[in-house]
């Protein structure tokens, strides 16, 4: 499972503990049986795509422009 960071610490703290257990429950479903290193990469890869989508987002075009300007992008 992967270790909790400074934020999920401070979330836990705001949440309360009794829902703890409920959180790390759904956390273990939600990786279902990924090694801890296919965690990791996925989480870069996640990682990796949001800033693509966010840098897409930031450039706030008309959505009838958004496909091919993108499409423009990834094949330069």
């Amino acid at each position: 499972m992967i270790r909790m960071g400074r934020y999920a610490k401070i979330y836990f703290r705001l949440i309360g503990k009794e829902h703890i257990d409920e959180i790390r429950k759904a956390s273990r479903v939600v990786v279902g049986n990924l090694t801890h290193s296919e965690q990791i990469l996925l989480i870069a890869i996640l990682y990796k795509l949001d800033e693509f989508h966010d840098s897409l987002y930031r450039m706030n075009q008309e959505s009838r422009n958004l496909l091919d300007n993108v499409y423009k992008r990834l094949n330069s």
